[in-house]
């Protein structure tokens, strides 16, 4: 393989595809079908650095579709020269690649053509806003599936209600994980007068008030007939809207749910928080929070990326985690002094006021060698403990605790 190689956007066909053994190297290395694969470029907009870029589709082994994105502004690969790198991994750069723009401007609009400052000193955020398509399907099988947000008066799913709901549909890719349609014309967001004062800070936080929400009602009918047609309900920390939409909406536990918080190992994939804004931004994108629809838009925006390290899509490790298998173990008289190793362990706790309470539990894929460990090092004896499946019918669930 050669140290440098010329760049096609520079020199043209003939520039790139001067070696022949470079050619046949990469259409091995990379997939390429073609020993011209240049010939297929598109262009595309890098959040990176704010400047058109040029990528290349190409079928990877696993049958799925890969962008590869030539940055002009990144460090070079290969010897690209100032046209950049190959950016293989080009999402830790912030690289959103969708079949149309989830933005509510373009890069042209923004950044001057003859822009030539360093990308490492700035980046580029740029409003969302979500298309009626974000991908074209690629011939699998199609599903449809809810995003789900709430604004609550508080955060106690013992004493708190929920004044405002959202619910936004949209179509995906079962194979591939990739977001197609999102059906804007059947979402529907509504607020609802709570019999509970709204915190303050909960105020301060959603911007609703007591006036705003006075005399608001949610149509249960109409939330009822968009579940209907619904094969899973995904929420940004379903651990809290789950308990809090199914004391007030019976339908929501009769569907299995996901969440995009916990279904990713999101440090593994390189970033260092969960928030939903932190990982818009990472992405290119900011919005307006702590409104239920604009949350469920991001969360939405978020489900049609593709990670850096896994190079999954998030709507994908998602349904992976929604899927898994899972044991409630619940420790039960475990003794006082043992606390602080159940803790260190991952063990939390349940308050004494909710049902099943004031015991230390834990949430397993292996139900033998936890039990093993609390007999060996909690209790120190055989005891007998209760464990419970834990699937997506009932995860993040109340019922859980009870079923």
């Amino acid at each position: 393989m050669p140290d440098r190689v010329n760049c096609p956007v520079e020199r043209g066909c003939g520039g790139i595809g001067r070696r022949t053994r470079f050619r046949f190297w990469r259409r091995e290395a990379w997939g390429f079908e073609s020993l011209h694969p240049h010939h297929f470029l598109l262009l595309i907009s890098c959040n990176y650095c704010g400047k058109p870029v040029r990528g290349q589709w190409r079928s990877a082994a696993a049958q799925r579709t890969k962008l590869l994105v030539s940055c002009p502004l990144a460090d070079g690969f290969l010897g690209w020269g100032r046209y950049g790198r190959l950016l293989v991994d080009s999402f830790r750069n912030g690289v959103t690649v969708t079949d149309y723009s989830i933005f509510a401007v373009e890069t042209d609009q923004i950044v001057r053509e003859d822009v030539s400052s360093n990308a490492e000193q700035w980046r580029l955020l740029r409003r969302l806003k979500l298309p009626d398509r974000i991908n074209d399907p690629l011939g699998g099988a199609v599903k449809k599936a809810v995003i789900l947000d709430v604004e609550t008066t508080g955060l106690s799913h013992l004493t708190d209600e929920v004044i405002q709901l959202a619910v936004l549909p949209f179509t995906y890719e079962v194979e591939t994980g990739r977001i197609l349609e999102v059906l804007h014309r059947e979402a529907y967001e509504g607020m609802r007068e709570p019999e509970v004062e709204i915190s303050a800070e909960a105020a301060a936080v959603t911007g609703l008030t007591a006036d705003m929400v006075a005399g608001q009602q949610i149509d249960d009918a109409q939330v009822e007939a968009i579940l209907d047609k619904v094969d899973l309900v995904i929420a940004h920390n379903a651990g809290f809207d789950r308990p809090m939409v199914e004391k007030h909406w019976p339908v929501f536990s009769k569907k299995p749910w996901a969440c995009s918080l916990t279904g990713v190992e999101w440090l593994e994939e390189g970033f260092t928080a969960g928030k939903l804004d932190y990982l818009g931004m990472r992405f290119g994108w900011f919005f307006d929070g702590h409104r239920a629809l604009a949350d469920c838009e991001a969360c939405l925006a978020l489900l049609a990326q593709e990670l850096p390290v896994s190079g999954k899509t998030v709507m994908s490790l998602v349904r992976e985690a929604a899927r898994r298998s899972e044991y409630l173990i619940q420790a039960k008289a475990a003794p006082f002094q043992a606390r602080q190793l159940l803790k260190e362990r991952g063990y939390r706790w349940r308050p004494e006021d909710l049902k099943n309470g004031k015991v230390w539990w834990t949430i397993t894929s292996n139900p033998e060698a936890e039990l093993a460990w609390l007999a060996k090092d909690v209790y120190q004896a055989a005891i007998d403990l209760p464990v419970s499946s834990v699937n997506a019918m009932n995860r993040y669930s109340e019922s859980v605790w009870t079923g």
